[in-house]
């Protein structure tokens, strides 16, 4: 199943007299629950559809931070060469700083790890955790979590 695109279905083209809402589908026309209605103190009704947060890389920030951090040793190690103290302690303390945003990173990677995990169980167990039409949002965070989207 695609999940590249949704279809917001009216039962008429757009004019002064438009088409009325028919449903929300993905690309197989299959209906879909994509937000919620609700009825505005204007009194008209929206649907309103969540944006998708955009996940990050945290392996690859942490291996960036990684390189911020030993760079900062190598410019503390040059600056205490020449005996410039106070400029290799301020590039000692950044390089402590990278390795803890490093720790942060890696720790969330291995949660993300974690998170595709579980959702590869729950859906490998077919489970009754979940309603029919929901399992497509399981498969697709799946896919998108191992790169495939």
């Amino acid at each position: 199943m695609s999940d590249a695109y949704i279809e917001i279905v009216f039962d008429g083209p757009p004019a002064h007299e438009s088409g009325r809402f028919v449903e929300v589908e993905n690309p197989e026309g299959a209906s879909i629950r994509v937000g919620e209605w609700i009825e505005r103190e204007d009194g008209f009704w929206v649907l309103r559809i969540l944006r998708r947060p955009v996940r990050r890389d945290h392996a690859s920030e942490a291996a960036r931070v990684l390189i911020d951090g030993r760079v900062a040793v190598s410019k503390a190690k040059a600056h205490a060469q020449v005996g410039a103290r106070e400029r290799a302690d301020d590039y000692g303390k950044k390089a402590t700083g990278c390795w803890a945003q490093a720790q942060v990173h890696a720790t969330l990677a291995l949660v993300e790890q974690q998170r595709l995990a579980n959702l590869i169980t729950l859906r490998q167990a077919d489970s009754d955790v979940l309603r029919d039409g929901e399992w497509h949002e399981v498969e697709a965070a799946i896919r998108e979590g191992l790169g495939l989207s």
